[in-house]
């Protein structure tokens, strides 16, 4: 990809002592335009991991502020924690009222799972927490970014319509 962009042409002559010297300012011109498009692509990828790695802190201390002071509810945590230790891919949903902490046990069992599973990856995030959590694609683009990178994975960009949206939730 950057050779091709990178190969040019330059006309030179000998004058039977020396090389002309007509293509020197053309050439330095086009090395320092291929050279700037490189750096200024390494550093949008730069931008683009600091913005991932921002995002996905601002969630770790949204879920450390919801199990700072948790206790209790031991019974939840372990049927929940037994349901995601079966091989069921089906999605699974925690209901209740505005204010009943649904947020602070998702985020304790979040913290259970990386504790019994230190290997694994328990990646949270709360709906809301920051600017791009309140935008379903990016919040599914995010998550699955960090699930990548997790595993190791070369992360690419998907396609815009990767992640489908609609009004009543994912598709």
């Amino acid at each position: 990809k950057h050779l091709r962009a990178s190969y040019y042409s330059y006309a030179a002559t000998w004058d039977g002592n020396a090389l002309s010297e007509n293509h020197v300012k053309t050439l330095c011109s086009d090395v320092q335009t291929a050279l700037m498009h490189v750096l200024d692509e390494e550093l949008a990828l730069v931008a683009q991991g600091c913005s991932k790695l921002r995002e996905q802190m601002a969630h770790e201390q949204v879920l450390n502020e919801h199990t700072k002071h948790f206790v209790g509810r031991t019974e939840i945590r372990d049927s929940i924690q037994d349901i995601f230790s079966h091989d069921d891919s089906r999605p699974h949903f925690l209901i209740g009222p505005s204010g009943a902490g649904r947020s602070a046990l998702l985020a304790q069992i979040v913290k259970d799972a990386r504790m019994r599973k230190p290997e694994g990856v328990a990646a949270a995030r709360f709906i809301g927490a920051t600017g791009r959590s309140t935008v379903a694609s990016d919040l599914l683009y995010d998550l699955s970014h960090e699930i990548r990178v997790s595993y190791g994975s070369q992360w690419q960009q998907p396609e815009s319509n990767d992640f489908a949206v609609s009004k009543k939730g994912f598709l």
